[in-house]
């Protein structure tokens, strides 16, 4: 059974059109010059808050959007949600026309549909994922951009803010040399005293590494974060990274406490 197109509304949530907008996934489809593949079948297994496999045999990579690595904050949350949202039933997988059909690792990308809810979207629009639009983009990249300026807005999931005062102030993202060695990002603590970030993650868009902090951080003062590998002090940390992590035409830091609640984000390059 394939279900190539839907009539009607897009589904967001709380089952109105965006902004008045009557949005279908041919209507997407014609604007965007993608086209529906036939790999809507049923979702038989699901691996993590992104990607999950068909009964045909195919796995499928969600495109615009990241969630946390297992282990991370929230990295069990979106799972569950994917989980509730498709786990045994049928999809409509929607390629894009500034991506490739496949990644490096041969899983299918696409925009996902059940009935007519737009998956991904849903995912960030409830705080179980990032927008993440690539140096390419997305033909989904504006309604992407609303979900995630609605979850922020909301405070929800990802976006639940830690009680705790601290900056990030700047990132370096394009220095002059060797970029690991040189790219590194200021945080500023506004406490009124000494904050323990034992447990903290840092993080970029893309999400394929990850700082934890071990690290206590003095009232008043700044650190300097640094993507390559060194010695640290009292001002200044090493990531150990092997090469650059902060991309040039756009990212996105952010920085989750113990609780996995978020302390602050700095996001560059996408106007």
């Amino acid at each position: 059974m394939f279900l190539l197109f839907f009539s009607g509304c897009l589904g967001f949530g709380d089952g109105k059109d965006l902004d008045g907008q009557n949005l279908n996934l041919e209507d997407s489809e014609k604007e965007s010059g993608s086209e529906t593949l036939d790999y809507n079948m049923t979702v038989v297994q699901i691996l993590d808050g992104d990607t999950f496999d068909l009964g045909n045999g195919n796995r499928v990579r969600m495109l615009g959007i990241n969630t946390p690595e297992t282990g991370r904050p929230y990295s069990e949350e979106a799972t569950e949600a994917l989980t509730a949202m498709i786990l045994g039933k049928e999809i409509a997988l929607v390629n894009d026309s500034k991506n490739e059909d496949t990644d490096s690792y041969g899983r299918l990308l696409g925009h996902v549909y059940v009935g007519q809810t737009l998956v991904n979207y849903e995912l960030i629009r409830t705080g179980m994922a990032f927008w993440y639009p690539y140096s390419s983009g997305t033909d989904m990249d504006e309604l992407y951009e609303e979900a995630q300026e609605s979850a922020a807005s909301d405070s929800v999931g990802l976006w639940t803010p830690s009680p705790y005062n601290m900056t990030i102030d700047y990132i370096e993202y394009d220095p002059d040399g060797d970029e690991a060695d040189g790219e590194y990002l200021i945080i500023t603590n506004h406490e009124n005293s000494n904050v323990s970030m034992e447990g903290w993650y840092l993080q970029d868009e893309a999400a394929q590494t990850a700082y934890q902090f071990n690290f206590t951080i003095e009232t008043d003062a700044s650190i300097k974060v640094y993507s390559g590998s060194g010695t640290d002090n009292q001002t200044t940390l090493f990531w150990g990274w092997y090469q650059g992590i902060w991309n040039n035409s756009g990212d996105m830091a952010i920085v989750q406490d113990e609780n996995g609640l978020m302390v602050d984000y700095y996001r560059y390059g996408y106007d």
